[in-house]
């Protein structure tokens, strides 16, 4: 049925046909049944003007105005009726109140939406509207299932993209989105947006949309890889804030680079480091195992000794805890030592030099 999308109706103006040979004076006509004002009527050919020529009111009787003459071809023509409510317009657009199934026997587009608006920002847009008239937290909102045959001839859906409201109160609305795949024949939770922005990954890594937190959980065997796509060198992550940028890791066709600002042009007040020796001789390298593991002993310093000599390589405070009374550790960045450890050599150097010159002249004597 063209420009209609919907229930097809059936049947579809299909028609019956009653004929009569009318005896002299006749004006009523038994008919098989008609619906009222679905019909035809003709006499010897001429088409009848209803209420006018005659009257067809009880769904089966045709009645004339006046009798007809003996051996009057009688023709009455009736169309069967249908409706359109389970119809929506091609052209005018409308609401189905059901479920709609497109099916197609090939692999093409089966569904797509247009929009020829010019002057319009926006795409076509697709609404998935849950109208609940009471609706409650963690309602679902929208749920596209990607479906399949297995081997056995069972339906299967292979990748779910499902939205909740987990919170409907009016002023703290909340949405939550995530995507599922089928893993060894059970849905399993792929990735995972909440209100807060946050988003997770079947707990392999997730990021803080309220703390800005990154988390890769790299399992027994999994790691987190940057690859680079030349030998030539090339960051392969950024650090940056509103300064600019402040560091980055940079690889090339060998190696690797671990490498924090340090441009002259972004640096004032400088000066030569004075007495270094005497600052590191404050230092108190250490040999120690940590707690997590036992049975490896390293080299190294306890943080907080470190922050009065050289402030910069530490973070933290010595026995800070957080809101909740957990502690919060320190940290200690060992290449920040370098500069002073440099000085000392240099001031060591120095020193050994004019004590060879000492030494010597006293030899040669």
């Amino acid at each position: 049925m063209s420009g209609y999308i919907g229930t097809i109706p059936t049947p579809q103006a299909t028609q019956t046909r009653d004929v009569f040979t009318a005896t002299a004076t006749q004006t009523t006509f038994a008919t098989s049944g008609y619906t009222v004002g679905f019909l035809d009527v003709y006499v010897n050919g001429v088409h009848l003007k209803n209420g006018t020529d005659y009257a067809a009111t009880n769904g089966s009787d045709v009645v004339m105005t006046s009798g007809l003459d003996v051996n009057d071809y009688v023709e009455v023509v009736a169309f069967s009726t249908f409706s359109t409510s389970d119809t929506v317009s091609a052209s005018g657009g409308g609401t189905f109140s059901g479920p709609l199934t497109v099916t197609t026997s090939g692999s093409g587009d089966a569904l797509t939406i247009t929009s020829t608006d010019a002057g319009d920002t926006f795409a076509p847009d697709i609404n998935f509207y849950r109208n609940s008239s009471s609706p409650a937290d963690n309602d679902g909102t929208g749920l596209i299932n990607f479906k399949g045959r297995n081997d056995n001839n069972q339906d299967v859906t292979y990748v779910q993209i499902q939205t909740t409201c987990p919170d409907v109160s009016d002023g703290s609305e909340n949405g939550f989105l995530s995507i599922n795949t089928m893993v060894d024949g059970s849905l399993s939770d792929r990735l995972v947006i909440d209100s807060n922005g946050s988003i997770s990954k079947n707990g392999s890594f997730s990021y803080s949309g309220t703390s800005d937190d990154f988390y890769w959980n790299t399992g027994s065997g999994d790691r987190f890889r940057f690859h680079s796509g030349t030998t030539s060198s090339r960051d392969l992550v950024g650090f940056s804030n509103p300064n600019g940028v402040v560091g980055s890791i940079e690889t090339n066709g060998s190696s690797t680079s671990y490498n924090t600002s340090s441009d002259y042009r972004l640096k004032e007040n400088v000066t030569d480091i004075t007495d270094p020796i005497t600052r590191v001789k404050q230092l108190s390298p250490k040999r120690f195992n940590f707690i997590a593991d036992a049975d490896a002993v390293v080299d190294g310093f306890l943080a907080h000794e470190v922050s009065s000599v050289v402030l910069e390589a530490v973070t933290g405070e010595k026995d800070e805890v957080d809101a909740d009374g957990n502690p919060v550790m320190q940290g200690i960045d060992q290449s920040k030592l370098v500069p002073l450890l440099t000085a000392a050599l240099q001031e060591a150097i120095t020193k050994i030099e004019t004590l060879e010159t000492k030494v010597a002249a006293l030899e040669a004597e």
